[in-house]
């Protein structure tokens, strides 16, 4: 755990806890109502390496994304974007294109391995990060087809 002291407006508290990068934000001093406060954040140890992409597992269930859209597994609509299931997992397509057997077991094996990294599992619901190496991993098997 990295524990840095910072001051922070509402808005870049919010950000911190989205981004999932944070354990826990303890608020030390209210410095202007509303707007800014002194706190004391704990940091993930490695969050550097992060992406900003995330695995959602919920209800044993593993969905790729961007951490904007994390919560509760869920797979948002988007224009362009088709969901593909890769065994226990679905990740972002371009809207029209497939992937082929063998590589969804590759792409499968990765996010397993992801979820083992960080010392989760598909039957943990949670928001596990994915690091920078992964996911230059993924596109490259992908080819082009991941939707960003």
């Amino acid at each position: 755990m990295v524990r840095e002291e910072r001051i922070l407006t509402h808005e870049e508290l919010q950000d911190l806890l989205r981004k999932g990068i944070v354990k826990e934000i303890y608020v030390e001093e209210v410095l202007e109502p509303g707007k800014k406060y002194r706190c004391v954040v704990d940091f993930f140890e490695g969050y550097e390496e992060w992406s900003n992409w995330r695995i959602d597992v919920w209800n044993c269930r593993g969905v790729l994304k961007p951490v904007e859209h994390c919560g509760y597994g869920s797979k948002p609509e988007i224009e362009g974007l088709e969901w593909f299931s890769v065994g226990y997992f679905s990740i972002p397509l371009k809207k029209g294109e497939k992937i082929d057997n063998e590589t969804a077991e590759k792409i499968e094996k990765i996010l397993f391995e992801e979820l083992d990294y960080h010392g989760g599992a598909i039957n943990w619901s949670g928001f596990y990060p994915v690091r920078h190496q992964t996911m230059t991993r993924l596109k490259l098997i992908l080819k082009g087809k991941l939707f960003e």
